[in-house]
């Protein structure tokens, strides 16, 4: 979702200010090959930002984002290792940290 508005002039165009954002849920599941129940990884959400400005014709666009803006810390996949490599041990994989950044784009 993002919501856009006119805040004035700069550089001879028309400026628009942004700020938006996007919720991403998880429900609980198990993420195992063989449905152990090991492999069950509860539910969890994560919410990105963004906001910046652009001009209204297009030209350009300044952008700041914040991914993962709680710093939610979870496990989103649990799986079994198998074989010779894995000798019955099980891997776990994290969510995404907090990270942040900018975006400048040109259009010429």
């Amino acid at each position: 979702m993002q919501y856009s508005h006119s805040v004035g002039h700069a550089f001879r165009s028309s400026v628009d200010g942004y700020v938006g954002g996007s919720y991403n849920y998880n429900t609980r599941m198990n993420t195992s090959a063989n449905n152990s129940s090991y492999g069950w990884v509860q539910a969890y959400g994560t919410l990105n930002l963004n906001f910046g400005f652009r001009d209204h014709s297009g030209r350009w666009d300044f952008q700041g984002f914040i991914n993962n803006a709680t710093d939610e810390r979870r496990i989103s996949q649990l799986s079994q290792g198998g074989g010779m490599s894995g000798n019955g041990a099980w891997y776990a994989y994290v969510t995404q940290p907090r990270s942040f950044g900018f975006i400048a784009r040109a259009n010429y």
